[in-house]
């Protein structure tokens, strides 16, 4: 396939995943066009394409055990129960509680931010579920 051909120009695309813009390169789409590709504009960014499907629960919600937590500071981290990750949690995201403990079983969705992977909308599950107060 002649790739000179006119149509290939550098995108600017936005991430169906993450959110992120990224740059649908004219190399990328010589590369497409050159394998016998179609060429078509990603749904995802390259980080994203990279990462492939994650597995989720039911409600596109996932389990996890807080590994610690730092109520002076108010971060810390979630250890995803299928795939064993670590992922940042900001108390701005934890919903009916203040803090968390070590230890503690947590149901949360995961959002891809600038500085990577995060904990968002996260609520404890089983006996430790108990509304805490600041």
């Amino acid at each position: 396939m002649n790739t000179d051909q006119p149509g290939f120009a550098d995108k600017m695309l936005q991430c169906k995943e993450c959110g992120a813009q990224f740059i649908f390169t004219v190399t990328e789409q010589r590369e497409m066009a050159e394998g016998d590709q179609p060429v078509s504009d990603p749904e995802l960014c390259p980080n994203c394409r990279q990462k492939g499907p994650t597995t989720t629960v039911a409600s596109g919600r996932q389990r996890g055990q807080v590994k610690w937590f730092s109520r002076q500071r108010g971060y810390g981290f979630i250890i995803v129960e299928d795939s064993r990750e670590e992922i940042f949690v900001h108390r701005t995201d934890l919903e009916g509680v203040y803090s968390l403990e070590e230890g503690q079983e947590v149901e949360f969705e995961i959002e891809t931010t600038p500085k990577g992977p995060e904990a968002v909308r996260v609520s404890l599950l089983g006996a430790g579920a108990q509304p805490e107060t600041e």
